[in-house]
């Protein structure tokens, strides 16, 4: 059983072979994999099919029930970005505000494929808004009228490794 810890900030210095570090999501593997549905004219720019595709993408690989063709793209249509990096921020906020629960099936994807022999498992978030927020809703959803503490959290998080 590994222990989780909620932190601001990556640790400064070299993880050793039985620590793993689980940082936001970012989903530059997914944008890479959709570069093809990137409109050759609007380089730099989103658009409602390469969003579509890149959010389709997640959906099938963190959540099944995500439905990505209910989200109004078109509200995100136009935004600049000039990295995977950037265009990733903006997938996270799509994601973060239309279905957090896909937040929740990364988190658990990356705590499979970590190695098995990890006993402390880092996550990293600047305001722990995202992980601690998706954590607490889906505790709402069992428990009623809990508050969100960090005790709470790593609890949850237990809970999360042994499924």
């Amino acid at each position: 059983m590994a222990k989780v810890f909620f932190t601001k900030e990556k640790p400064d210095r070299e993880l050793g072979k039985l620590e793993y570090l689980i940082e936001m999501p970012t989903f530059v593997e997914e944008i890479f994999t959709c570069k093809r549905f990137e409109a050759y004219s609007a380089r730099g720019l989103t658009t409602a099919g390469h969003l579509r595709s890149i959010l389709q993408e997640i959906a099938d690989k963190y959540n099944p029930l995500f439905n990505p063709m209910i989200i109004p793209v078109s509200n995100y249509e136009g935004i600049a970005y000039k990295t995977d990096k950037e265009l990733g921020a903006i997938v996270t906020k799509i994601i973060e505000n239309h279905s957090p629960e896909t937040i929740l099936g990364w988190i658990k994807h990356r705590i499979v494929v970590r190695p098995k022999d990890v006993r402390v498992i880092y996550m990293v978030s600047p305001d722990n808004r995202l992980i601690a927020g998706v954590l607490h809703q889906k505790a709402y959803q069992k428990l009623i009228k809990i508050t969100c503490t960090k005790s709470l959290i790593l609890r949850l998080a237990t809970i999360l490794l042994a499924m």
